[in-house]
């Protein structure tokens, strides 16, 4: 890590849209979905959402998060979901993840929307950042997951 995790800042590509074409490959290559699909959601400012945010280390793209409608999965009614979030594994343990989720809980808030939702194989983590365990839930590629909803 080269900057201290105070120095490190939170960027809405919405405010700095010269760097979507880099977002859109870190996110790519983090997850596997095209970049074009990435630099879709990018540019619309329709809504409240779709929005990405993510965080530079100079100018090393080291994590990120999205709020998309849907993650994926079959309940369309849960909406809006946090999506995408990774933080590279050098900077995990020190507090990005939930400093991204907070960020994504403000905005949201600012737009009306205090309920977001997430799937994730991950346990035990998102409960630690003010998210109520659901249940399980298959994802539309039928890998089984786990349903959260912020508090």
């Amino acid at each position: 890590m080269s900057s201290s995790l105070s120095t490190l800042k939170i960027i809405d590509l919405r405010e700095r849209k010269d760097l979507i074409p880099k977002a859109a490959k870190w996110f790519s290559d983090k997850w596997g979905i095209e970049d074009k699909l990435y630099i879709k959601e990018m540019t619309n400012d329709a809504l409240a959402y779709p929005r990405f945010y993510i965080v530079l280390d100079d100018d090393k793209i080291i994590a990120g998060i999205g709020v998309i409608e849907n993650d994926f999965h079959p309940r369309k009614d849960l909406k809006p979901n946090i999506c995408a979030l990774y933080v590279e594994k050098e900077y995990r343990n020190n507090g990005i993840a939930k400093a991204l989720i907070d960020r994504v809980k403000k905005d949201m808030a600012k737009a009306k929307i205090h309920k977001l939702y997430l799937i994730s194989e991950h346990k035990d983590i998102y409960e630690h950042m003010s998210f109520i365990y659901i249940g399980d839930i298959k994802d539309n590629d039928g890998i089984d997951m786990r349903l959260y909803a912020s508090k």
